[in-house]
């Protein structure tokens, strides 16, 4: 509870209602998925998951948790700040990339995320390629990307839009002038 908001956390999302001002209460709502657009890069980080598992009102602040993170709005849902922990891959002793969860489920994940070090801005082309090197998905193609940390994210179709079958899948992450980045990964069906 909010003052006189209310915030249910369901496996079909987050659903609100408010107290109006005859005291009766509003039929409940689900908000919309939850996204974040970076100011900076324009890229927009969602939290797939439609499942809510937690929900927190506290000094004016709505926090909710999920499978694929955890987000907070200071104007009731409106607009989101979604926080993920990852490993920095531009600290010195990480390796330049590497993809999360892994083994990726399509049906329990929703995506897989690549992260890389991007060493210098630039233009960065991500490729997926199956056990046999037939390129199975271009995920970005030539994107203008800030120097740092970046994420991309795949959501296991195959470039005819066909899901991607179960097996070891390799990518390679163009960073422009920077070089090269490999990783693989495990897709399970």
């Amino acid at each position: 509870f909010d003052d006189s908001i209310a915030y249910a956390a369901t496996n079909l999302g987050l659903y609100k209602t408010y107290r109006r001002s005859d005291g009766t209460w509003a039929d409940w709502e689900v908000l919309p998925q939850i996204n974040e657009v970076n100011d900076l890069t324009g890229q927009v980080v969602t939290l797939y998951d439609p499942e809510v598992y937690s929900v927190l009102a506290h000094q004016g602040i709505l926090w909710v948790g999920t499978g694929s993170g955890l987000a907070s709005s200071g104007d009731y849902g409106n607009t989101w700040d979604v926080h993920r922990a990852f490993v920095p891959t531009s600290q010195a002793g990480q390796p330049d990339t590497y993809a999360y969860p892994n083994p990726f489920s399509p049906r329990l994940s929703f995506v897989i995320r690549f992260q890389y070090d991007l060493p210098a801005e630039g233009n960065v082309t991500l490729k997926i390629y199956d056990f046999a090197m037939d390129e199975v998905a271009v995920v970005v193609d030539n994107v203008l990307r800030l120097a740092g940390d970046n994420t991309e994210e795949w959501d296991g179709r195959r470039a005819d839009g066909s899901p991607a079958a179960t097996g070891v899948y390799y990518y390679v992450v163009e960073r422009g002038g920077s070089g090269e980045a490999w990783g693989k990964f495990a897709v399970i069906q």
